[in-house]
């Protein structure tokens, strides 16, 4: 879940292995996107990456990061941020994840959820020394859905305004929500999950299952 999955990196120091995979985002930041598509600021486009990793699993909007680096004085447009994170995602270093929405509108406007390729990417790369386990094991789960070939979007309770980590469709037009929780002996917090969780299912009709750590390795034996 910190490690990662490249297998580079597997049994490396700590210190060596950050080393390394910091080396990766440098290597996919300068050849597969600012010497493939000519990006000129490249000190902005670097900090745009370390704004999405840090953000990972967590929402995220242009609009909020423009208003960041208008603060400090950088003179650029939105059209252009937007079009650097197309870039980003099209070298598969971060994704994004839009609202389950039957609303056009309501997706556009609210924020999409942020998940980066690789945890051990993501991990190391944090501008955080804390360890966000929660949100690295929503990342993970996140990369097993896109690895099977799942269409993932994130929902928001209508009534109370919770949020759900992910609708999934699955390949035979199914769908099925999945809240993820790390530590389930919060029992303030494994409470809210579940209410979350209710609430959706009343207002989409849609049945859904806690996700937690015991369940993901159980799944993950069931498919070796």
């Amino acid at each position: 879940m910190l490690v990662g999955g490249f297998p580079a990196v597997q049994g490396l120091h700590a210190n060596e292995r950050r080393t390394v995979l910091q080396s990766y985002v440098d290597a996919v930041v300068f050849r597969d996107i600012i010497e493939r598509y000519k990006v000129r600021e490249t000190s902005l486009i670097k900090y745009l990456i370390k704004s999405l990793i840090k953000n990972v699993a967590c929402p995220f909007t242009i609009s909020k990061f423009y208003k960041d680096i208008k603060s400090q004085g950088v003179k650029v447009g939105k059209d252009t941020l937007y079009q650097y994170l197309d870039y980003i995602e099209d070298a598969f270093l971060a994704f994004r994840v839009p609202l389950f929405s039957e609303s056009v509108r309501k997706k556009q406007l609210r924020p999409q959820k942020i998940y980066i390729v690789d945890n051990g990417l993501a991990y190391v790369n944090q501008l955080s020394i804390s360890k966000n386990y929660g949100n690295m094991f929503e990342n993970q789960v996140y990369l097993d859905l896109r690895r099977d070939g799942k269409k993932v979007s994130y929902y928001l309770t209508e009534k109370g305004g919770y949020e759900i980590d992910f609708v999934v469709e699955n390949q035979d037009g199914s769908l099925e929500l999945q809240q993820v929780v790390y530590d389930t002996s919060d029992l303030k917090t494994l409470e809210r999950e579940q209410r979350a969780l209710k609430q959706a299912k009343e207002e989409l009709g849609i049945e859904g299952r806690i996700i937690t750590p015991e369940d993901y390795v159980l799944d993950f034996l069931e498919k070796e």
